[in-house]
């Protein structure tokens, strides 16, 4: 069966989130949304606020999933964690992470984490 693709950007966000929990993160939040910008998963890695973009494929073939984290989608991740570091009251690091899950039919799903996979 054929997954939507707002069902496959979900799936995929779950997959992230127990996997950044099997590491020993602490999640957050989860589609944590201001205007003009959204943060899938916002956890915490020791000292370290991570704000997450998870980016779900079926496969690499035409380009990596984190190759679609433009400068434009940057910037509006950066909007809406400058909005959360400023009304939390983090006083530690932050960093910005990409997550790739590339879902298998019949197969477990294939993870790669980029830990600070650019700076804004």
């Amino acid at each position: 069966m054929k997954r939507m693709p707002h069902e496959t950007g979900r799936a995929g966000e779950e997959i992230a989130i127990d996997f950044l929990a099997g590491l020993g993160y602490t999640i957050i939040a989860h589609n944590y949304c201001v205007r003009g910008g959204e943060i899938d998963v916002i956890a915490i890695d020791g000292d370290t606020i991570a704000f997450v973009e998870v980016k779900t494929r079926s496969s690499a073939r035409f380009a990596t999933a984190r190759e679609s984290v433009t400068k434009a989608k940057q910037s509006r991740i950066a909007k809406a964690a400058t909005h959360y570091l400023a009304t939390s009251g983090w006083a530690g690091f932050c960093r910005f992470d990409v997550i790739e899950v590339y879902l298998h039919e019949g197969a477990k799903p294939t993870i790669r984490h980029w830990p600070d996979a650019y700076e804004i």
